[in-house]
Formats: structure tokens, sequence, C-alpha cells
């Protein structure tokens, strides 16, 4: 049985995070260069399209902007603002390309309950709610347009159908882009890199700090005995790890520091174990130990 020398958990620890930096950057470039791509089909630019266009007749954008920080940098007095957003809300609710139901009698039922200091911000006039005049700033009427324009109004704009369909469309091809992309930086990192080390079945990180792999039997991981690992490790501790808030890596890393081992659930699984290489070269087998030894 050959010896070898055992490999530190905190070295293992940076090891691991190295990997899981490298994976997050080869992440961010296999994720950048398809959204790059699908932004060119016909799919992205007609929900595009949509959102644009429904945004538009809203009246609630300005240059593609939110209409409040559109009209926060147009030279513009408080009082300008806030009734430039109230004729805005008041004909978007009244749209009725957009809503079967007049939206706009919401609208003054929440005029009608605004209250500042016990007095009433509107008075109804005319079948209108107006301002009451009652020594109410313009800020605290400005303040009660912000609120309605960001509470109620682009939550309403979101619930229309045809608007909420485009995003979800792009919302969607979005997350099966990060999905993939993140699955496949995984792969790359911890199998594809590893799989080509024969003796030492190193990530990049594991080679950084002198790190190998071997099994049981003290010689090198053979590459069923590396794929049986890496899934585990792939489709248990990182996959479902990351749908159950982290709970199983933090388990398989405290077997690593706590346990009487010092393995992680995946090394325990398939009996394979870390050690450091700095001054040792793993063996593939047997006879590739004696034709190195004779």
């Amino acid at each position: 049985m050959v010896k070898y020398q055992k490999c530190s958990d905190l070295k293992r620890t940076f090891a691991f995070l190295i990997d899981i930096f490298i994976a997050f950057l080869i992440g961010v470039v296999l994720f950048t260069i398809p959204s790059l791509i699908f932004q060119q089909t016909d799919s992205y630019k007609n929900n595009l399209e949509t959102i644009n266009a429904v945004k538009k007749e809203s009246g609630l954008f300005k240059n593609d902007q939110n209409l409040d920080i559109y009209l926060e940098n147009e030279d513009l007095t408080i009082k300008e603002r806030y009734e430039y957003l109230d004729n805005a809300i008041k004909n978007f609710y009244k749209n009725s390309n957009f809503f079967s139901e007049d939206k706009k009698t919401e609208y003054d039922l929440r005029k009608k309950e605004a209250v500042v200091d016990d007095k009433n911000l509107f008075i109804l006039e005319d079948g209108e709610y107006v301002n009451s005049m009652l020594n109410i700033s313009d800020n605290e009427y400005y303040a009660f347009y912000k609120n309605e324009y960001y509470s109620y109004a682009l939550p309403s704009l979101s619930s229309i159908v045809s608007y909420k369909d485009a995003n979800q469309n792009i919302l969607s091809a979005y997350n099966v882009i990060l999905i993939v992309s993140a699955l496949l930086s995984l792969f790359i990192v911890f199998f594809l890199i590893p799989v080509f080390q024969k003796r030492n079945r190193s990530t990049i990180g594991m080679k950084i700090f002198k790190i190998g792999l071997i099994s049981n039997s003290g010689f090198a991981l053979s590459i069923k005995e590396f794929a049986f690992r890496f899934l585990f490790l792939y489709c248990v501790e990182l996959i479902l790890g990351f749908f159950s808030f982290l709970i199983i890596p933090f388990i398989s890393f405290s077997m690593m520091i706590f346990g009487n081992k010092h393995e992680p659930f995946h090394d325990l699984l398939i009996n394979s174990r870390a050690i450091d290489v700095s001054n040792s070269l793993i063996y593939l087998y047997e006879y590739d130990f004696n034709i190195k030894n004779s």
C-alpha cells in the first residue's frame, strides 16, 4: 500500500472556493454569449416590441424611463410634476384597451381616503377630486402621486395580459440560459477538466494547492469511480444543495471538518480520499507503481 500525505481541510476549502469562482467566471461567459444571440432572435424582438408598445400607450413612461424619474430630471416645479403624474395616471386607468373595469373609480376612492395630519388631501368638486388647499404642501401631494404611481399604476400595467406574457417569455428564456450556463460551467470545472488528469483528477483549485484524489486501493481513481463521484457531487450536493438552501453542501462540508475521517459525503460514498501531492506521485495502478519504483 502506497503511503500518502494527508491534505489539510483548509487547503481543500480554498481550492473549492477557487473552483467555484472559476465556475462563476465561465458561467458569466456562457450566459453572456447566448443572451446576445437571443437578443437577435425574432422572438425576443417581437416580445420587446409588445412591451414597448404597451408602455408607450400607457403613458406611464417617457423616453423609455419611468415617468416619475423623467419628470424629476426636467426643469419643473413640484406642482407641475405631480399634475403631470396625476393626468397620466388618470388617462391610464381610463384606457379601455387595458381595463374592462373603470380603474379610475378605485383611484378616486384612494384620493377620497387620503389624509395628512387629519386633513383631507382632496375634495370632490364637479365630479372630480381636486386639491383641498388646506395648507398642505406640494411635497405631500407629490408623495401621494408617487405612491399611486409605484404602488398601483405600475403593478396594474404589469397585470395587462400582453405585457405580462411578453415579459414572461423573455424572462423564461433568460432563466433557461442562466440554468444551462450554470450547470455547464460546473460540469466543465468539476468534471471535464479533472477527467483529463488521469493521476490526480484535480480541478484547477486542487492543482494550485497540489491536491489529488486516490481510491480506497491507494491508486488513482478510475474513470468510473471519478464519474460516480462527480455525479453525486454535481446532482446531489451542488444542484439539490442549491434548492435546499445549501443545507446539503453544509452537511458535507461539516463532515469534512468535524467527521472522524475528515472527508465530505461524496468521498465517503465511493471511498475516495484527497491527498497532498506536493512531494509524492499518485500511481495509476500497481503495475505503474512497480515500474516507477523498480
